[in-house]
Protein backbone atom coordinates (compact mmCIF):
# COMPACT_ATOMS: atom_id res chain seq x y z
CA UNK A 1 0.00 0.00 0.00
CA UNK A 2 1.31 3.26 -0.86
CA UNK A 3 1.70 5.80 2.07
CA UNK A 4 -0.95 8.05 -0.18
CA UNK A 5 -3.64 6.10 0.36
CA UNK A 6 -3.47 5.36 3.46
CA UNK A 7 -3.25 9.21 4.61
CA UNK A 8 -5.88 10.14 2.29
CA UNK A 9 -7.77 6.95 4.56
CA UNK A 10 -6.81 7.82 7.67
CA UNK A 11 -7.84 11.81 6.92
CA UNK A 12 -10.92 10.66 5.15
CA UNK A 13 -11.64 8.52 8.52
CA UNK A 14 -10.87 11.73 10.35
CA UNK A 15 -13.00 13.88 8.48
CA UNK A 16 -16.07 11.46 8.67
CA UNK A 17 -15.43 11.41 12.85
CA UNK A 18 -14.82 14.93 13.00
CA UNK A 19 -18.53 15.21 11.10
CA UNK A 20 -19.75 12.84 13.15
CA UNK A 21 -18.87 14.30 16.17
CA UNK A 22 -19.76 18.04 14.81
CA UNK A 23 -23.13 16.39 14.04
CA UNK A 24 -23.43 14.75 17.60
CA UNK A 25 -22.67 18.10 19.01
CA UNK A 26 -25.03 20.04 17.09
CA UNK A 27 -27.66 18.13 17.84
CA UNK A 28 -26.97 18.17 21.76
CA UNK A 29 -26.76 22.27 21.07
CA UNK A 30 -30.25 21.30 19.56
CA UNK A 31 -31.48 19.19 22.21
CA UNK A 32 -30.39 21.55 25.35
CA UNK A 33 -31.73 24.80 23.48
CA UNK A 34 -34.62 23.01 23.12
CA UNK A 35 -34.66 21.70 26.76
CA UNK A 36 -33.94 25.21 27.39
CA UNK A 37 -36.57 26.66 25.52
CA UNK A 38 -39.04 24.38 27.00
CA UNK A 39 -37.92 25.06 30.91
CA UNK A 40 -38.37 28.79 29.92
CA UNK A 41 -41.28 28.38 28.60
CA UNK A 42 -42.20 26.45 31.72
CA UNK A 43 -40.70 28.78 33.77
CA UNK A 44 -42.97 31.76 32.09
CA UNK A 45 -45.91 29.97 32.31
CA UNK A 46 -45.63 29.32 36.32
CA UNK A 47 -45.15 33.20 36.59
CA UNK A 48 -47.55 33.82 34.51
CA UNK A 49 -49.79 31.85 36.66
CA UNK A 50 -48.75 33.08 39.87
CA UNK A 51 -49.38 36.76 38.55
CA UNK A 52 -52.60 36.03 37.58
CA UNK A 53 -52.90 34.14 41.30
CA UNK A 54 -51.44 37.05 42.97
CA UNK A 55 -53.84 39.71 40.96
CA UNK A 56 -56.51 37.90 41.86
CA UNK A 57 -55.85 37.42 45.42
CA UNK A 58 -55.24 41.34 45.71
CA UNK A 59 -58.51 42.09 43.80
CA UNK A 60 -60.03 39.76 46.18
CA UNK A 61 -58.41 41.60 49.07
CA UNK A 62 -59.12 45.02 48.01
CA UNK A 63 -62.69 44.35 47.16
CA UNK A 64 -63.32 43.09 50.68
CA UNK A 65 -61.38 45.94 51.72
CA UNK A 66 -63.74 48.07 50.06
CA UNK A 67 -66.54 45.65 51.61
CA UNK A 68 -65.43 46.72 54.51
CA UNK A 69 -64.69 50.02 54.52
CA UNK A 70 -68.54 50.73 52.74
CA UNK A 71 -70.32 48.60 55.91
CA UNK A 72 -68.33 51.04 58.15
CA UNK A 73 -70.05 53.80 56.29
CA UNK A 74 -72.93 52.65 56.28
CA UNK A 75 -72.64 51.49 60.13
CA UNK A 76 -71.66 54.92 60.95
CA UNK A 77 -74.14 56.70 58.83
CA UNK A 78 -76.65 54.85 60.66
CA UNK A 79 -75.23 55.13 64.61
CA UNK A 80 -75.80 59.00 62.93
CA UNK A 81 -79.20 58.08 62.88
CA UNK A 82 -79.81 56.31 66.11
CA UNK A 83 -78.25 59.35 67.88
CA UNK A 84 -80.12 61.73 66.29
CA UNK A 85 -83.23 59.56 67.00
CA UNK A 86 -82.65 59.19 70.78
CA UNK A 87 -81.25 63.22 70.57
CA UNK A 88 -84.42 64.25 69.37
CA UNK A 89 -86.27 62.02 71.74
CA UNK A 90 -84.65 63.30 74.68
CA UNK A 91 -85.53 67.25 73.33
CA UNK A 92 -89.40 65.74 73.03
CA UNK A 93 -89.47 64.69 76.93
CA UNK A 94 -87.98 68.06 77.26
CA UNK A 95 -90.83 70.01 75.67
CA UNK A 96 -93.56 68.10 77.67
CA UNK A 97 -95.75 69.88 79.10
CA UNK A 98 -94.27 71.25 82.88
CA UNK A 99 -97.59 69.89 84.46
CA UNK A 100 -96.39 66.25 83.36
CA UNK A 101 -92.29 66.62 83.75
CA UNK A 102 -93.50 68.35 87.47
CA UNK A 103 -95.86 64.66 87.94
CA UNK A 104 -93.08 62.30 86.69
CA UNK A 105 -89.95 64.16 88.87
CA UNK A 106 -92.37 64.03 91.35
CA UNK A 107 -92.76 60.26 91.33
CA UNK A 108 -89.08 59.58 91.03
CA UNK A 109 -87.84 61.53 93.68
CA UNK A 110 -90.76 60.40 96.16
CA UNK A 111 -89.63 56.96 95.15
CA UNK A 112 -85.48 57.42 94.79
CA UNK A 113 -84.93 59.71 97.60
CA UNK A 114 -84.73 58.45 101.50
CA UNK A 115 -84.64 61.85 103.15
CA UNK A 116 -81.68 64.15 104.28
CA UNK A 117 -80.19 63.92 100.50
CA UNK A 118 -79.13 67.25 98.08
CA UNK A 119 -81.43 68.14 95.55
CA UNK A 120 -79.39 68.90 92.37
CA UNK A 121 -81.49 70.46 90.03
CA UNK A 122 -80.96 70.46 86.23
CA UNK A 123 -80.33 73.88 84.39
CA UNK A 124 -83.41 73.14 82.23
CA UNK A 125 -86.01 72.99 85.00
CA UNK A 126 -88.12 75.92 84.24
CA UNK A 127 -91.07 75.92 84.14
CA UNK A 128 -91.66 72.28 86.29
CA UNK A 129 -89.67 72.95 88.99
CA UNK A 130 -90.63 75.95 91.33
CA UNK A 131 -90.20 76.84 95.48
CA UNK A 132 -93.14 74.80 96.09
CA UNK A 133 -91.85 71.37 94.70
CA UNK A 134 -89.38 71.28 97.04
CA UNK A 135 -91.66 72.35 99.45
CA UNK A 136 -94.31 69.93 98.65
CA UNK A 137 -91.29 66.69 97.93
CA UNK A 138 -90.57 67.48 101.71
CA UNK A 139 -93.75 67.40 102.84
CA UNK A 140 -94.62 64.02 101.04
CA UNK A 141 -91.64 62.24 102.29
CA UNK A 142 -92.58 62.95 105.81
CA UNK A 143 -96.07 61.40 105.49
CA UNK A 144 -93.73 58.60 104.15
CA UNK A 145 -92.02 58.61 107.29
CA UNK A 146 -89.07 59.87 105.90
CA UNK A 147 -88.35 62.56 108.22
CA UNK A 148 -85.04 64.33 107.25
CA UNK A 149 -85.54 66.61 104.97
CA UNK A 150 -84.30 67.34 101.41
CA UNK A 151 -81.77 70.20 100.81
CA UNK A 152 -81.65 72.39 97.14
CA UNK A 153 -78.15 72.05 96.28
CA UNK A 154 -76.19 73.61 93.05
CA UNK A 155 -77.72 72.87 89.47
CA UNK A 156 -76.58 70.29 86.64
CA UNK A 157 -76.89 70.07 83.17
CA UNK A 158 -79.64 68.85 81.75
CA UNK A 159 -83.49 68.15 82.34
CA UNK A 160 -84.05 66.36 85.56
CA UNK A 161 -82.70 66.32 88.91
CA UNK A 162 -79.75 64.39 91.20
CA UNK A 163 -80.08 63.27 94.24
CA UNK A 164 -76.52 63.47 96.38
CA UNK A 165 -76.00 62.12 99.77
CA UNK A 166 -72.86 60.63 101.91
CA UNK A 167 -70.64 61.00 98.30
CA UNK A 168 -73.09 59.14 96.47
CA UNK A 169 -75.54 60.33 93.59
CA UNK A 170 -78.67 59.25 91.31
CA UNK A 171 -79.19 61.28 88.56
CA UNK A 172 -82.74 61.55 87.06
CA UNK A 173 -82.63 63.69 84.28
CA UNK A 174 -84.34 62.66 81.20
CA UNK A 175 -80.64 62.42 79.39
CA UNK A 176 -79.88 59.57 81.38
CA UNK A 177 -82.90 58.06 81.69
CA UNK A 178 -83.08 57.89 77.80
CA UNK A 179 -79.37 56.71 77.73
CA UNK A 180 -80.06 54.21 80.67
CA UNK A 181 -82.56 52.96 78.30
CA UNK A 182 -80.75 53.55 75.17
CA UNK A 183 -78.92 49.76 75.16
CA UNK A 184 -82.70 48.25 75.83
CA UNK A 185 -84.16 50.09 73.14
CA UNK A 186 -81.56 50.27 69.99
CA UNK A 187 -82.33 47.25 68.80
CA UNK A 188 -85.77 47.86 68.66
CA UNK A 189 -85.19 50.91 67.32
CA UNK A 190 -82.25 49.96 64.99
CA UNK A 191 -85.30 47.57 63.63
CA UNK A 192 -87.95 50.51 63.11
CA UNK A 193 -85.39 52.27 61.49
CA UNK A 194 -83.78 50.58 58.84
CA UNK A 195 -86.26 47.25 58.43
CA UNK A 196 -83.19 44.83 59.73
Amino acid sequence: MDVKGILDKIEADAREAAAQTLEQAQARIDALRAANDAAQHQQLAAMEEKIKADAAEMEGRMIRMAELEDKKARLAAKREVMDDTFRLAQDKLCTLPDAKKRAFFMAQLLSAADGGEVLCIGRKASGWYGDSFLAEANEKLKAAGKQEPLTRGEDIPGCGFELVKDGSSLNCTFEMLAEGQRMALEGDVARALFDE
